[in-house]
């Protein structure tokens, strides 16, 4: 059964509809009036209730807490704050359009004190355990990516510990005390009385249809958020978080925050949300509706034609090199690897680093300007904004001894086609059987005799213009084997240099194909970053 709705005559002989909306009146809050630029030093009596005719009497600031349940929660949200409207215009409608998820959709808008702060009430029909409202909405501000602090954004009733049951809840001011006035939707001051205030609750009210149903069920999703996160993975979520809600903030970001966005939904979304994994289709969906609502996004985001296809290529791309949260790498790569952490910036900022020094290596290559001289090339690659600290620690890819060694491993796993091998002297020269012989008849200058006759045995007489063509031929063979010899000898080295361009092409190729995922690996490999949009 719903649990009843906070009666206004909680206090005996309530004289103020105002009034009756703050129906706990214990361990209520007071303080004097202070001067001005200065801030109330407020102090709490437990002695007796809050009466109305001490509020209407308006001698002291007055500020009430929360019991076990409660009808409304409110957002304090300081003049200073990175949230406040004259900050970011579109912060507070960012936040209340993430609390749609429990129906919440309409407030009432005030100033807090003339401090120029501001009180955010929403109202609704229904109370609330207090503890779970309060868990519930601090989750979905966290999970919008705003940041909940004293002095930055408060809410009230305050999360807290279930072992905490027993201690007192914050407590905030009671609204329309000196310096607190009612807003409008720009935020500017309205023409504020108590009859106004209680009509503008009333109407929030009855639009925001919370039930005990979705914010139990919320709260189960933020219990087991709060418990299945490590630090190490909480610390990654951040930094995506960090990345993506500032949105675009010019052009050329695209494929930044895509791959952020990608990284945060197919990673976490099943733990922030507390159902399945995301995958396909449902991955897709999930990622374009992020992208799309991001600040920034219709001013400078310039693939607005095709975001649904960029958004595909991310999502295949994060499937095919991640793993959600909880799983391991032997999902990914289908055998019995042990799990691996989440990647951290360290990890991030490395890989950068590797693909920066690659990527000054290619150009400097394109442009036939890499030095051969260790001092000359490392130079040359610091102009590219790296520095020597960071090329020590990565040698392999730039250093011209160790990167050639690199570079004759892969040659030697390249396959090469086999080279038919030189025939020998002897194969060369060897003539026809002696027909009066078993063994074979021996080349005229090996048998020792004139090179008119052959076999020497009575054979024919060799003309003039025959022997010619005899020794012509040997000649030939001669030379055929020379050359042959000479090709064998830088086979090796010609292998190596066609091994390491057959390398280069195919990663051409692969850049020029028009597949995304072919292209990712390519620039990968050859350390490159996502080109600019």
């Amino acid at each position: 059964m719903p649990l009843p709705t906070p009666q206004s005559n909680f206090v005996q002989g309530s004289e103020s509809h105002l009034c009756a909306l703050f129906p706990h009146r214990y361990d209520y809050l007071w303080a004097e009036h202070p001067a001005p630029g200065e801030r109330p030093q407020w102090q709490t009596q437990s002695k007796h209730p809050l009466t109305d005719r001490l509020i209407q009497q308006g001698a002291f600031l007055y500020g009430v807490r929360f019991g076990t349940q409660t009808n409304y929660f409110l957002l304090d949200i300081d003049q200073h704050s990175a949230y406040h409207p004259s900050r970011d215009p579109l912060a507070i409608q960012r936040l209340t359009a993430a609390f749609e998820q429990i129906g919440i959709v309409a407030y009432v808008a005030v100033t807090s004190s003339q401090s120029g702060g501001l009180h955010l009430y929403f109202p609704y029909p229904i109370a609330q355990k207090s503890y779970q409202i309060g868990r519930v909405v601090q989750a979905i501000a966290q999970n919008a990516g705003f940041k909940v602090k004293p002095g930055h954004l408060e809410i009230f009733p305050n999360a807290r510990p279930y072992q905490e049951k027993l201690s007192l809840y914050a407590g905030h001011r009671l609204p329309l005390q000196l310096g607190s006035y009612l807003l409008n939707q720009n935020f500017e001051p309205l023409f504020t009385t108590e009859a106004e205030f209680v009509r503008q609750w009333t109407f929030a009210q009855a639009r925001n249809e919370v039930s005990m149903e979705t914010i139990g069920q919320t709260w189960k999703i933020a219990q087991r958020q709060e418990r299945a996160i490590t630090k190490n993975a909480a610390k990654f979520l951040n930094d995506l978080d960090a990345e993506i809600e500032p949105g675009w903030t010019g052009y050329g970001q695209t494929n930044w925050i895509l791959s952020k966005v990608a990284d945060r939904e197919f990673i976490f979304r099943h733990v922030l949300s507390g159902g399945a994994p995301l995958e396909g289709e449902t991955l897709v969906a999930a990622i374009l509706h992020v992208v799309t609502a991001l600040p920034g996004y219709k001013e400078f985001c310039r693939h607005q034609q095709d975001i649904e296809e960029r958004v595909r290529d991310w999502a295949r791309c994060v499937e095919k090199h991640r793993y959600h949260y909880g799983g391991t790498k032997a999902k990914l790569m289908g055998n019995s690897s042990p799990p691996s952490k989440p990647l951290n910036q360290n990890v991030l900022k490395a890989e950068d680093a590797q693909r920066r020094i690659r990527e000054a290596v290619a150009d400097l290559t394109a442009k036939n300007e890499l030095p051969s001289a260790i001092t000359a090339r490392r130079k040359a690659i610091e102009r590219y904004g790296i520095s020597p600290t960071t090329l020590n620690k990565y040698r392999s890819l730039w250093h011209p001894i160790e990167l050639d060694h690199t570079l004759k491993k892969q040659a030697e796993n390249t396959p090469v086609k086999k080279v038919p091998e030189a025939l020998s002297n002897q194969e060369v020269q060897t003539l026809t059987s002696n027909k009066l012989s078993d063994a074979p008849a021996a080349p005229p200058e090996q048998a020792g005799i004139s090179t008119d006759r052959v076999g020497g045995c009575g054979g024919d007489f060799i003309p003039p213009e025959s022997k010619q063509k005899l020794l012509s031929r040997i000649e030939q063979g001669r030379r055929q084997q020379a050359e042959t010899q000479s090709s064998v000898t830088s086979l090796e080295a010609k292998r190596q240099q066609r091994a390491e361009v057959q390398y280069q092409i195919q990663l051409t190729q692969w850049l020029k194909s028009g597949d995304p995922i072919l292209i990712k690996e390519a620039r990968g490999r050859l350390g490159l970053p996502q080109p600019p949009l």
